[in-house]
């Protein structure tokens, strides 16, 4: 159990750094990195094929068992009714009878040691699940919510500070206030926070200090849902989903 769930886990592992060189395939392109994320993702591979020939292996031996269960236990019954026969106890008719009853017998005995390997990775892919599902989100939808149906729109970041990791403010003491019908331009370098301010209206994370306020109600009395409708989010690298042109700008 414990080398399947390794595995599925490295695999995890594995596919998750595959779409990332994927989705990032013109940078490592642009930097000439081919032979370097080449080499990194032979050394992945390496680092899972173990634990799945351990379990490549214990399925194997599973299957192995499962069918010399079968050869040695319709031969006993064979050897048995042979025995019978020859001391007159039994017919030769009903020893193939014995050996016949017997293969049906141990047939679905072998197919189920063969679904003890298949029930461990079944397993293993459970608790990967299960890890998923049991996460708790970052925000938290508000037990009793105001009620929103369509805000004025006067926006207020009240002494905001927010970072990604402990120690490492991405923005910090913002101080804005958005009346209805203003046009703000947020303006600066790559990285100085501006998309974090509006991931922070949109409640994508909650700041660590103060707080950010719509119509004068703060975020996290709104539900999820509800401030959401209010705002219309362009991102600066447009997604195009499986679907028509239509639908994706709707």
């Amino acid at each position: 159990m414990k080398a399947a769930q390794e595995v599925r886990g490295q695999l995890d592992g594995i596919f998750a750094w595959l779409k990332e060189k994927i989705d990032g395939v013109l940078v490592v392109k642009a930097h000439g990195r081919e032979q370097d994320e080449m080499a990194g993702f032979a050394a992945q591979i390496g680092a899972a094929h173990r634990p799945r020939l351990q379990v490549g292996l214990l399925g194997a031996a599973l299957s192995n068992l499962s069918a010399a269960a079968a050869c040695i236990g319709t031969a006993l019954v064979f050897a048995a009714g042979a025995l019978e026969a020859i001391h007159g106890r039994m017919t030769p008719g009903a020893v193939v009878s014995a050996v016949a009853m017997s293969a049906l017998l141990f047939g679905p005995i072998g197919r189920l040691l063969d679904l003890a390997a298949v029930f461990q990775q079944a397993a293993a892919s459970m608790d990967r699940l299960r890890e998923i599902l049991e996460q708790e989100p970052d925000v938290i939808e508000p037990a009793n919510p105001v009620p929103l149906e369509r805000a004025c729109g006067r926006v207020e970041f009240d002494r905001v500070g927010f970072g990604y990791y402990p120690g490492q403010p991405v923005v910090w003491d913002v101080r804005l206030r958005v009346e209805p019908g203003m046009k703000i331009a947020l303006v600066g370098p790559t990285g100085c926070g501006k998309s974090t301010l509006l991931h922070l209206l949109q409640r994508f994370y909650d700041p660590i200090w103060e707080e950010i306020r719509l119509d004068g109600i703060p975020l996290p009395r709104l539900a999820l849902a509800d401030l959401r409708r209010q705002i219309g989010l362009v991102p600066q690298e447009p997604v195009l989903f499986q679907a028509s042109l239509a639908n994706n700008i709707r």
